[in-house]
Formats: C-alpha cells, structure tokens, sequence
C-alpha cells in the first residue's frame, strides 16, 4: 500500500479515464524497505509541514489537534491548513473532529525516529507541559509521566510516575502500574 501511494504522489502512475498507468518518461525505481518508502514520501513534504508531522508523532498515532497547537504556539488557521495538505496531497494523516491519525503508525514511527535527540526532548517536554495545564484528570498521568521521562525531566518524570501508579493501582490494573513504579523506584 505504502509502495503505490508513493507512486501515485510521485506522479508515477495515475489514473486515466478509469485505468491505472504507468508514466512511460518516469523511471520508477521501488525502494527496498518500508522505511524507505515512508522516508521517500515524507521527503515530499515541505519542510514546515514536516516539522507539524514531527511534532504530532511525539504526541502518538492518533493525536489532537488542539494540544498539537497549544504545545507549539501554531497559528490554529495555519495548523488546519497544514493538517489538510498533508491528508488530502500526502495522505499521511486522516483527520476527524478536532483529532488525527497517521495512515499508518509506521509513518510515525519513522517520523518519530528521524528527529535528534536533543529536539525530541525538547518536543516532548512542550507536549508534557500543554498536558499539565489540562490538569487535574488522572487520564493523563500515564501520558505526562512518558513524555517527561523522554523529555529527561526526571522530577517530574518520578512525580507523574507515581501518580500514574497509584492510579492504575486504584483501577486494580496491576501490570499496567508495574511499569510506572518500576520508574520512580
């Protein structure tokens, strides 16, 4: 799938009059790998764009809109306009009701990875800091205690942690606490 919709976005083969054919002036040379064929797609995608993508992948696969806004300081007009390119040219993305989806969580794991460490941190920890202001809901314990580890805050790493325990402990969702206390220990 990800092979033809990079063929269709590179212009490679298209439909007319209801067939699909290839373009006979366009050598078409098919990548290797899966994460070839992701990383040949995103490249596609303008620089600004990309970095909206970036962002969106440390926040997970499916994403809202709103915190993708208010964790960056977009210009909301901007952002959708951004969000609409990428689903309607790229389709990288699928959008519902103030909320997005990456086609395919192996774009946003590959978006995810490209980015530097240094970035990542800094990503995750203007996601973590959007979620506390969304505080108190104890929804989101488990999602600010993982992005302010990958952030390297480690106080708040521990603290959200805990919470994030004690929470799951309540639930009697034992393994799913087990992870997050083995972080504060």
């Amino acid at each position: 799938i990800e092979i033809v919709r990079l063929l269709v976005v590179s212009n490679a083969i298209a439909m007319h009059k209801g067939v699909w054919k290839a373009d006979e002036l366009k050598e078409i040379e098919i990548p290797s790998t899966v994460k070839e064929v992701i990383l040949r797609r995103i490249e596609r995608v303008p620089k600004k764009h990309r970095r909206i993508l970036e962002s969106a992948a440390a926040i997970g696969g499916c994403f809202d809109v709103q915190l993708l806004q208010e964790a960056f300081s977009y210009n909301r007009l901007a952002l959708l306009e951004s969000l609409e390119l990428m689903e309607k040219e790229h389709q990288l993305i699928r959008s519902s009701e103030g909320y997005c989806q990456f086609t395919h969580e192996k774009i946003r794991q590959v978006l995810h990875e490209g980015i530097s460490d240094i970035r990542k941190r800094e990503i995750h920890r203007l996601i973590g800091e959007a979620l506390e202001s969304r505080l108190p809901n104890d929804a989101l314990l488990l999602e600010l205690s993982n992005h302010f580890c990958t952030a390297g805050e480690n106080e708040k790493c521990i603290r959200y942690s805990l919470l994030a325990g004690e929470s799951c402990l309540k639930r009697y969702a034992l393994a799913e606490a087990a992870p997050y206390l083995e972080r504060v220990v």
